[in-house]
């Protein structure tokens, strides 16, 4: 926005300074807070099958609450451990010492105290890191006192969303179960993926569920996201079912709450809203008012 010679010729030595100092701590927070935002994503999205295929609605995340280790929490409820995060997207980390200004294994051994005094739960800790080199240097150095719930865990970073799935493939796969398709386009990923943010970003982060972050993101992009409900719960009217049994060379099946369909191996799509939609409700009764009898026909309704 500004030229360097602007700069230098309306402000002096000592408000540049403090300028370039108020950017860079921007730049490093921006930095520290979009790598918290695609880890948080990557937790929820890991979780998703879990609540969706065994219809959990209560696993809580948090971050950034009243605790030593708040980048990120997982709370499975009582009778479970408890999953604390810590994130540190730095080329230069060590588990500290009780006097340095990092004190990271000291504030794992606070989080873990805390946890079975005042709740009687165990601790699963991690410190999340994005270079493979000080993955390996906090593996090897790691205290021996906690080494019984303590980890670390290599997570890339990127500065975009888009190029983070480009080199995680673990992260694309887990986004890639959310959305509607069997094998989603990338652009189809990256879209559930950055709604997925959004709705991460915007939810209240002291007191929301895994359920509630997928929820919300299904309502902003309800074409793109996959039902939570079995399959087995969704059927179709006998006469529309028997209609498009009819149709030669039509196939059709649902999946992830939605029509798929296929034509003699040579055409296929997904109709754009979810079977329990009253968009598909209406469609149902379309085509059996109709009755198409040919592809052609057919098409003209999807």
């Amino acid at each position: 926005m500004y030229s360097d010679s602007q700069l230098t010729t309306l402000l002096n030595e000592k408000n540049i300074q403090y300028l370039l100092n108020k950017y860079r701590g921007g730049v490093i927070n921006q930095k520290g807070n979009s790598y918290e935002n695609f880890f948080a994503i990557y937790q929820i999205a890991l979780l998703a099958k879990e609540v969706i295929e065994q219809e959990i609605d209560d696993i809580a995340i948090f971050s950034q609450i009243m605790a030593f280790v708040d980048d990120l929490v997982i709370d499975r409820g009582l009778g479970s451990d408890l999953y604390h995060f810590q994130l540190k997207e730095s080329k230069s980390l060590s588990w500290g010492t009780n006097k340095s200004n990092i004190r990271i294994a000291y504030d794992f051994r606070l989080q873990a105290e805390l946890n079975t005094k005042a709740l009687n739960r165990k601790s699963r800790i991690s410190i999340v890191v994005s270079s493979e080199d000080i993955s390996e240097k906090l593996i090897a150095e790691m205290p021996t006192d906690i080494q019984s719930y303590c980890s670390v865990i290599l997570f890339p970073y990127q500065k975009t969303v888009e190029e983070l799935l480009q080199v995680s493939d673990d992260l694309k796969e887990a986004i890639a179960y959310l959305t509607a398709f069997e094998n989603p386009a990338p652009d189809k990923i990256e879209c559930v993926a950055k709604v997925l943010i959004g709705a991460w970003v915007s939810s209240d982060t002291s007191k929301t569920t895994v359920l509630g972050v997928l929820q919300a993101a299904q309502t902003c992009q309800p074409s793109f996201i996959r039902s939570f409900k079995s399959d087995e719960s969704f059927v179709l009217e006998p006469e529309l079912a028997s209609i498009l049994q009819s149709i030669d060379g039509f196939t059709y099946l649902i999946s992830r709450g939605f029509f798929h369909w296929e034509y003699s191996r040579a055409m296929d799509g997904t109709y754009a809203f979810s079977v329990d939609s009253e968009e598909f409700q209406k469609l149902q009764k379309r085509i059996i008012q109709i009755k198409p009898t040919t592809f052609d026909d057919l098409e003209n309704l999807l």
